[in-house]
């Protein structure tokens, strides 16, 4: 039932952001909830604190760090939101400046997707590979514009 409830919450966020947003005690419970409850309830909170991560980047490193350790969930094989999971990873590591944290989470998904099942892996080896391609290109860019500057 709590999972339905953080799906409508989900859903509902972008209008409830426009009007002040959930305070401090609620996004409290919500990491209380990651640590807590069942993974797919879990990867809800995390989903839900990723969006409010986007407006609020008090506790940015609070979210990754809830990430991080929700991905050595032993019920991870046996769970129904695996996409979810790679979903909000996916996003994550987009968003995310911290190359070492990206790496982080990179080398963790990997460690994972080797004890499970080969469907785990490929789709985590497609997700970084997919979450890096952005970060290839700022790399090549900033690169040429740093020849540009120096052949001046």
């Amino acid at each position: 039932m709590l999972g339905g409830l953080l799906t409508g919450v989900n859903r509902s966020y972008p209008y409830i952001s426009k009007q002040g947003g959930i305070d401090e005690h609620n996004i409290n419970t919500l990491f209380k909830l990651v640590y807590v409850s069942n993974f797919n309830v879990s990867v809800q909170a995390l989903m839900l604190l990723y969006q409010i991560s986007g407006t609020k980047n008090d506790f940015c490193n609070r979210f990754y760090q809830a990430l991080y350790s929700k991905l050595l969930d032993p019920t991870i094989s046996s769970s129904s939101k695996k996409a979810f999971l790679l979903n909000l990873i996916y996003k994550s590591l987009k968003r995310d400046n911290a190359t070492s944290r990206k790496v982080a989470i990179a080398r963790r998904l990997l460690q994972v997707s080797n004890v499970d099942d080969p469907v785990l892996a490929c789709a985590s080896l497609y997700t970084i590979s997919e979450a890096n391609k952005n970060s290839v290109k700022e790399n090549d860019s900033l690169k040429s514009a740093e020849n540009k500057r120096r052949n001046r």
